[in-house]
């Protein structure tokens, strides 16, 4: 969610954004059959969230390889923020921020981890039309990959910013 949010604060703001650090996310889709998919799929557990809370999210297919895995950190969301976070900032009505990728103009970094199946192509294609963008896949990382691999995430971020800002 962090990535969409950064994307449209420097779509609005640019003059205000030196570099991005895009990390586990994805600028939406352009295709509308998968835009819906993805819809469909985020309001699912928006009700899971509001109707089971964390354990739910937390016994079913959709906690595999999030960051929520690890119960300590799980269980301590709001089920509810969740659920909004869901259907309000992960939903992207329309191919806006993908069909703008290539209007970057600050470095910018895209980071994944390897086993992010929801967001591994996504970075992909934003590595791709972001002009210049630095692209790091973290091995042995889900969708929580500074989580499942911080130290090769902090040095990725470093690295990054040694070279480009």
């Amino acid at each position: 969610m962090g990535g969409v949010i950064a994307l449209t604060f420097y779509f609005k703001y640019p003059a205000r954004v030196r570099a991005l650090i895009l990390a586990d996310t994805g600028p939406g889709f352009r295709n509308p059959e998968r835009r819906a998919e993805w819809t469909r799929s985020r309001e699912t557990v928006a009700r899971l969230l509001e109707t089971g809370g964390m354990p739910a999210f937390a016994r079913s297919k959709h906690a595999l390889l999030d960051y929520y895995t690890a119960p300590e950190i799980m269980l301590r969301h709001d089920s509810i923020g969740l659920a909004h976070v869901n259907r309000k900032v992960l939903v992207i009505p329309d191919s806006r921020l993908i069909d703008r990728l290539p209007e970057v103009g600050v470095p910018t970094l895209v980071i994944v981890g390897a086993d992010d199946t929801d967001f591994l192509a996504a970075s992909e294609v934003m590595a791709r039309k972001i002009p210049g963008a630095a692209h790091v896949v973290i091995p042995k990382a889900g969708h929580g990959a500074n989580v499942d691999q911080p130290e090769a995430f902090n040095r990725a971020i470093l690295d990054f910013l040694e070279q480009r800002v």
